[in-house]
């Protein structure tokens, strides 16, 4: 009787172990987040907080497609019997990711919902994190249209704002004024600096030539000034050194497709214009202006041009966007 009950306590503990080790594998597949299974019998799904811009797999026996025509932030992952590999990803806003990849015949997931938090780095330095932006600009809002009295400074951003008593309702822009009366110059510069970190408003307004692009991330009118921010993509092993960018004033002949008059712009502060785009690097930099309009005969163009190159570039902005920004 005895070896009949030691046998079944035996028989139990194997079981439970059994059992342990049958979860544990199951529970590894889900917990690894660096880790995308995927296999030959049905798609993988990826869905990017940001649109996509390229993705290369490692190894043949993964592919990796998304619509490369159409703005997107969602791709799609095969697999075949094979080793592990990594996947390399990089989105619009110049965030890297990079993952494990490995085949399994029967993967539990088949969509991968992909947080910027999940970036090991960016192209233009820090890692760009939407909801957090999100998230920290209304926690900003909702304390400064709180009517209480500022006993401290409180920072906005890149601002930090002196101590101000409130006694009307419009207090943000009270405390904003008050930064902007007290150091123009200052305020002009850290709102700039602020302006280069943020995700990309414009999408399709770009110019490009052989694999450099030049491109309007974000135009806005704030306080007298405008802020034109700008990227410049170099897709090239080639370094594109900058020679200069200008802004004209362009008006059309109405009996001619031809530029009848041209006037030069000058920004009263730049912030962050490179002297050098690196290959397979990208740089943001911002053009501040006093605030000005144009009429419905007139255009903006921004020349790029290369020095000691020929990857020369115009873009040109027409009077809905020149008289509504963002």
């Amino acid at each position: 009787m005895k070896k009949v009950l030691y046998i079944l306590i035996a028989i139990c503990a194997l079981s439970n172990l059994s059992a342990q080790n049958n979860n544990g594998s199951k529970s590894k597949e889900v917990q690894d987040k660096f880790t995308i299974y995927t296999s030959d019998k049905s798609i993988t799904t990826l869905i990017f907080d940001d649109e996509l811009k390229s993705g290369i797999p490692g190894n043949k026996n993964y592919v990796f497609t998304f619509s490369r025509g159409n703005a997107t932030s969602m791709a799609q992952l095969a697999g075949f019997p094979g080793a592990d590999s990594n996947l390399s990803v990089i989105t619009m806003n110049g965030n890297i990711y990079d993952f494990k990849v490995s085949y399994k015949k029967n993967p539990i997931r088949t969509t991968y919902f992909i947080n910027d938090s999940l970036a090991i780095g960016n192209l233009n330095g820090e890692i760009i994190n939407k909801k957090e932006v999100a998230r920290k600009a209304l926690e900003i809002e909702k304390a400064l249209e709180e009517e209480v009295t500022l006993s401290e400074p409180v920072s906005i951003g890149d601002y930090e704002l002196e101590t101000v008593e409130y006694s009307g309702r419009n207090k943000k822009s009270d405390t904003l004024s008050e930064l902007y009366n007290a150091d123009k110059e200052e305020y002009i510069r850290k709102y700039a600096s602020n302006e280069i970190s943020l995700p990309p408003f414009y999408r399709r307004k770009f110019v490009s030539k052989n694999g450099v692009y030049l491109q309007l991330k974000n135009y806005k009118y704030n306080m007298n000034e405008l802020y034109f921010t700008f990227i410049i993509d170099n897709e090239n092993g080639l370094d594109y050194d900058v020679r200069s960018l200008d802004f004209y004033m362009v008006s059309r002949n109405k009996k001619k497709s031809t530029s009848s008059q041209k006037i030069l712009l000058k920004p009263m502060y730049v912030h962050s214009k490179p002297s050098r785009v690196e290959g397979r690097t990208k740089a943001t930099f911002v053009y501040v202006f006093d605030k000005f309009s144009i009429a419905k005969d007139k255009s903006i163009f921004i020349e790029l041009l290369e020095h000691k190159g020929e990857r020369n570039l115009t873009l040109t902005l027409d009077v809905n966007t020149i008289n509504d920004p963002n």
